[in-house]
């Protein structure tokens, strides 16, 4: 199951400006986004709010290859799909789960569809000595 959540088009923006060491931040509206975990966006830094109170999140920096930044006060602060929230969506272990199963799946459904050729071949030879005794007689 993924880790990080999501939601559609929120948005906030920073009440106060934050240096870059600050690991919490307050925004002017936390209810628009996720419950926590989750990726947020301001400027061109990608940060993981790992607990929000109120309007204040708590923040892991400079996530996916961005630069632990400071944001002055009024900056958007939004909660966009990143490319590291798509790979924790797209859980290489899940997808590996599914194929597991579907493999499972098609080994019973290959088993099933040769046991039921089998049985109609049988029935075949059945009916053809059944019309060929009927015949002969």
């Amino acid at each position: 199951m993924a880790r990080l959540n999501a939601s559609n088009n929120a948005e906030s923006v920073l009440t106060e400006s934050v240096n870059d060491s600050n690991t919490s931040i307050t925004v002017e509206d936390a209810s628009v986004f996720p419950v926590a975990p989750f990726r947020i966006s301001v400027n061109d830094e990608i940060m993981e709010v790992t607990e929000v109170s109120g309007n204040t999140m708590t923040v892991v920096r400079g996530l996916e290859d961005t630069n632990e930044s400071s944001h002055a006060s009024g900056s958007k602060v939004e909660n966009r799909l990143t490319a590291g929230t798509y790979e924790e969506l797209v859980s290489t272990d899940e997808l590996d789960g599914v194929e597991q199963k579907v493999d499972a799946h098609m080994a019973d459904y290959v088993q099933f569809r040769n046991d039921i050729e089998q049985e109609i071949s049988g029935a075949r030879i059945d009916l053809i000595n059944s019309v060929n005794n009927l015949v002969e007689m």
